[in-house]
């Protein structure tokens, strides 16, 4: 039976049990925020690996059907936690006002127990939107590493592929290739002094010792070849003009 006249303490109690319950709905908006932000997170992620261009289409069957599953699976317990929308407050304003004649203590104190039991009713379902959520952020998580590693997996592989396809190609022996031996003519002797001074001035051991770098296997010059006769009349004789400063045929 409920005490008549209330205790010294029922107003402490019951704004403990009123600050409970404000706290509880305060964390069940967030939840149900944090709940469409990861029904927002599954649906990218899907876009991301269920297009075209995505990564996946390479990728082995089973990676593409885990994937699958375990998006799935996190999407279905966001929706769970979501849908968890059923909960109690306290005390009802129209039962607090068929109770209008008594003071306040008597009416804090009177439906305090109509505070305690809509904060345990509405703790277990908030239990149970902690651990659908989890589950989301779980799977969701899963799911990233998974396709993250393989991702990882494959740019590790592509580079080490390079790497040999560079190392093979640096390796691969270029051939030795020598210079044409020097034409006998084709060079002319620029500020010569004579052959005396040229001589005393080192020129003849100079050219002995850059001839000693001549090889017999280098490749041969064809045959030489003489340069075709003028044609006759195939040239034109002209003057300058002193006015125009041009050119004029005779």
């Amino acid at each position: 039976m409920a005490q008549t006249k209330p205790p010294p303490g029922a107003v402490f109690a019951y704004e403990i049990a009123r600050g409970s319950l404000e706290d509880q709905l305060h964390r069940i908006e967030t939840l149900d925020a944090k709940s469409g932000i990861l029904l927002a997170a599954g649906g990218i992620f899907a876009g991301f690996l269920f297009s075209s261009r995505s990564l996946l289409t390479k990728a082995p069957e089973w990676l593409e059907a885990t994937s699958g599953a375990l998006l799935s699976l996190a999407v279905v317990c966001a929706l769970f936690a979501l849908l968890n929308q059923s909960y109690i407050t306290a005390p009802r304003p129209q039962a607090v006002a068929s109770f209008a004649g008594r003071d306040e203590l008597w009416l804090k104190w009177r439906f305090l127990g109509n505070l305690h039991l809509a904060v345990d009713w509405n703790r277990r379902k908030l239990d149970r939107k902690i651990r659908f959520l989890t589950a989301a952020q779980a799977l969701l998580i899963a799911t990233v590493g998974l396709n993250g590693g393989y991702f990882v997996l494959t740019t590790l592989k592509g580079g080490q592929t390079l790497a040999i396809r560079k190392s093979e190609h640096e390796q691969t022996p270029t051939p030795v290739l020598q210079v044409p031996a020097p034409v006998g003519d084709g060079y002319d002797y620029v500020q010569s002094l004579g052959c005396v001074i040229d001589d005393l001035m080192g020129h003849s051991r100079d050219g002995d010792k850059v001839g000693a770098l001549r090889s017999e296997n280098r490749p041969g010059d064809p045959d030489p070849i003489t340069p075709p006769e003028p044609v006759p009349q195939g040239d034109d004789i002209g003057t300058k003009n002193s006015v125009s400063e041009t050119f004029e045929t005779k």
